[in-house]
């Protein structure tokens, strides 16, 4: 089966490796446009999709991303060739005055263009159950979609043979963008609960909003326990999930649960909000514990109650990496995205 991907992430290629290793002839498309350049460049690439697959047609496309479905759509136009579309999750909705304003997608427009792409689309992949009831909100069929979660290289990230040393205090890691949504906030608040722990903040925040952690750290006096790491490569984030003793993960949304799976797939303990994605991949009282979200009380009960039941900590650290194992294997997931290809190609 001629399988063409087509995503505007340059690092979608794990699910492109992994269908290939499962003998099917894949060709990723990606465009050579970011940002704002890259909607006004979906016409373009739309039409170069339509050559190549003119010249060598697939037997089904597969796009994963709204932007990369436009595109999928305009090359496959008149072809009738059935196109698989990985719903993302619409995003939060945007609150007045709140930072990063740019990065909030759930937009008018947005939902008015996913709505149609996956009216369009012959079938739909979501990655969780909540990405299902945005999908019946847009009006899409229950028939029309199939789970299909995120997967894992189980190889980069997996337990080691020793910890990597945390030093004296129990280390506590939040791994996440640079969005006002992703948890930062919540996590250092929670930190004044929690006396003999430090918090690491991993991927983000933005410089501007780093600036404003600085200034709230201070004012709750968790400021001297508190790092900011910046940007961590790929290479180095394995590392950094099992130097920590919990992961935690506070988002007010979350669409892929991504970075709960890769602490899992490290051995490293979740605790997270119960929110999204993270109802999938956090299983509460046996891979991990979730709490509600923007609540920091909470969340310091909850990592108070870990820290002090070192056996329980353990037994969340290896129950989460035998599900990862098991159920987020790349090999897995390759498997049932190319049931739904077959189970398209077949209608």
């Amino acid at each position: 089966m001629r399988v063409a991907v087509v995503s505007e992430h340059a690092h979608d290629t794990d699910l492109v490796d992994a269908l290939a290793d499962a003998g099917l002839e894949v060709t990723f498309h990606n465009p050579r446009h970011d940002g704002d350049a890259l909607l006004a460049g979906l016409p373009e690439f739309g039409a170069e999709l339509a050559d190549a697959w003119r010249a060598v047609p697939p037997d089904v496309v597969h796009t994963l991303s709204w932007p990369a479905a436009i595109a999928g759509l305009l090359g496959r136009r008149g072809t009738g060739t059935p196109m698989v579309h990985s719903f993302e999750g619409l995003g939060p909705r945007p609150r007045p005055g709140s930072e990063n304003r740019e990065h909030w997608e759930n937009t008018d427009h947005r939902i008015r263009l996913e709505r149609a792409v996956c009216h369009d689309a012959d079938h739909v992949v979501a990655h969780c159950e909540y990405a299902v009831e945005e999908l019946r909100r847009l009006g899409t069929p229950r028939a029309k979609v199939t789970v299909v979660p995120y997967g894992v290289d189980t190889e980069a990230f997996r337990p080691e043979a020793g910890p990597v040393p945390a030093g004296d205090r129990a280390r506590l890691l939040v791994v996440g963008p640079p969005v006002e949504w992703a948890g930062f906030d919540t996590a250092i608040a929670a930190l004044r609960g929690i006396p003999d722990a430090e918090l690491l903040l991993a991927e983000g925040p933005s410089p501007a909003v780093t600036d404003r952690l600085r200034t709230f750290a201070e004012r709750l006096r968790v400021r001297d326990r508190v790092r900011f790491l910046g940007q961590v490569s790929e290479e180095r984030l394995p590392d950094l999930l099992r130097s920590a003793c919990l992961v935690v993960c506070a988002p007010s949304y979350d669409a892929t649960g991504l970075v709960a799976l890769q602490a899992a797939a490290c051995g490293t303990p979740v605790i997270a909000s119960d929110v999204g994605a993270l109802r999938d991949t956090v299983i509460e009282g046996t891979t991990g514990v979730l709490v509600p979200p923007r609540n920091p009380a909470a969340l310091a009960r909850a990592v108070r109650d870990l820290l002090a039941d070192p056996l329980h900590l353990e037994g969340f650290g290896v129950a989460a990496y035998e599900r990862v194992r098991i159920r987020h294997r790349w090999s897995r997931i390759a498997d049932e995205t190319a049931q739904v290809y077959r189970t398209v190609t077949a209608a």
